[in-house]
């Protein structure tokens, strides 16, 4: 049995309580929620699932290998022959750190400027993903400089009002639904733009969070997801789970993508929303894309 049915059998086989099971309108958590039930249960559903063991984090050791790098290129042209660069508004912000990287390898460092002009700005690296999979896992490790600013607001000062920084994006097939992976409001969130659109919780709900002041302590930080597409837009019959430093921080075993037509882009870090309030990096490593 491949790792990735060993994991769906394995969620299928932890029984939920009698609530959850009525509320769900099923004891197989695998299952779709009726339409009556669905919006209705969005966040008890989303609570259900801390009666569920964690499952452990998938590595890039099985499977068919998508995108790999490590960011150890010697230059940054040497870089951008295997991606597309997103520049910012006040130019590249990118370079290669040859000490920067875990146990001091090289890593890619984007140093944000501060800017006042409240405009949303932007930097890093696009990818297409191969094939246009239904299923794939992402993983990627990144470090902030300690005591990061993830937004204006939270600062207190002015003159901007900036609530959000982007972390990871991918994009589906049929462009309706991205996949993102965001600092909103310093609460770390991730799902689908359909989630955000009827209200769906998108923050961790396994019980194990992690706050925005441990995300951007200085250290290094393995973030590493697995989602499967829906079969319709709205169906819920995709799933999608989301581990850091192998700590299980989201399960969604019933998941709507929003989306059809594979995964066949991503984006990272990406946007920051108003511009950054300081001057301040961050660092990334070890990308890899993998499908079953």
């Amino acid at each position: 049995m491949s790792r990735a049915r060993w994991f769906r059998s394995l969620r299928r086989s932890v029984p939920l309580p009698a609530a959850a099971c009525i509320l769900l309108n099923s004891c197989e958590i695998q299952r779709p929620l009726t339409p009556s039930l669905r919006n209705a249960s969005l966040v008890a559903a989303d609570s259900a699932v801390l009666q569920s063991p964690p499952l452990p984090e998938p590595m890039p050791t099985f499977g068919t290998t998508l995108v790999h790098d490590t960011f150890g290129e010697t230059s940054l042209l040497g870089l951008l022959a295997s991606y597309l660069p997103m520049v910012g508004t006040l130019g590249d912000y990118m370079t290669m750190d040859p000490t920067g990287g875990p146990k001091g390898t090289t890593a890619l460092r984007i140093d944000w400027p501060r800017t006042t002009s409240c405009q949303d700005d932007w930097s890093g690296i696009e990818h297409a993903v191969p094939g246009a999979p239904t299923e794939i896992y992402v993983q990627f490790s990144v470090r902030y400089s300690p005591g990061f600013l993830f937004d204006w607001v939270h600062t207190g000062s002015a003159p901007c009002v900036g609530t959000e920084k982007k972390l990871f994006l991918l994009w589906s097939g049929d462009n309706v639904s991205r996949f993102i992976y965001v600092m909103d409001n310093l609460t770390l969130a991730a799902g689908s733009d359909h989630e955000a659109a009827i209200g769906a919780p998108r923050t961790q709900n396994t019980g194990a969070v992690m706050s925005a002041a441990q995300y951007g302590n200085g250290t290094w930080h393995r973030v590493t997801f697995h989602f499967k597409q829906s079969s319709t837009t709205t169906r819920s019959d995709g799933f999608f789970y989301g581990w850091i430093d192998g700590v299980e921080r989201w399960a969604k075993p019933q998941w709507a993508s929003g989306s059809v037509g594979g995964w066949v882009d991503l984006k990272m870090p990406s946007t920051f929303n108003a511009g950054s309030p300081a001057n301040q990096s961050e660092w990334m490593s070890d990308l890899t894309v993998w499908k079953p």
